[in-house]
């Protein structure tokens, strides 16, 4: 055939596509879901302790595992999905022109984020006081 010879158009056909896939977002919610689940449990064992002149709410020190999980199921969890998410369709579309992303899984993930930032409060708020009591106990402090 030659230099001059002209190639055909590549056709599209749907089986070609690729597709952003949806486990990130699946992994997102299922770390929300249980960072506020281990949140409910966690909120159930509340008394109230003597922090200078105010008395705050924290879990029973026996929770603070509870804590250590939920803070790891919504902030490293959600956090991770979302960021698994970006570079995964970053990719998708560098690799392959006919990429098919979704645009809603990034932004429902942002979402999560900010739900995940909220709920994981209290679960820092009760590994912090948890650390501050073993502290304490210990006479390592100021």
């Amino acid at each position: 055939m030659g230099a001059t010879a002209i190639s055909r158009a590549r056709v599209t056909t749907a089986d070609r596509f690729t597709k952003a896939s949806p486990l990130p977002l699946i992994v997102g919610v299922v770390g929300l879901l249980g960072g506020v689940a281990l949140g409910i449990v966690t909120a159930g064992t509340v008394v109230a302790q003597r922090v200078g002149e105010i008395e705050l709410p924290f879990a029973q020190l026996s929770t603070w595992p509870m804590s250590l999980v939920g803070y790891a199921l919504t902030y490293l969890a959600v956090f991770g999905a979302f960021a698994w998410d970006r570079l995964a369709q970053r990719r998708g579309r560098l690799r392959d022109r006919n990429f098919w992303d979704k645009p809603g899984y990034a932004k429902a993930l942002g979402g999560l984020c900010w739900a995940a930032a909220i709920v994981g409060l209290w679960h820092i708020w009760n590994c912090a006081y948890a650390v501050a009591v073993a502290v304490e106990q210990s006479g390592v402090g100021v």
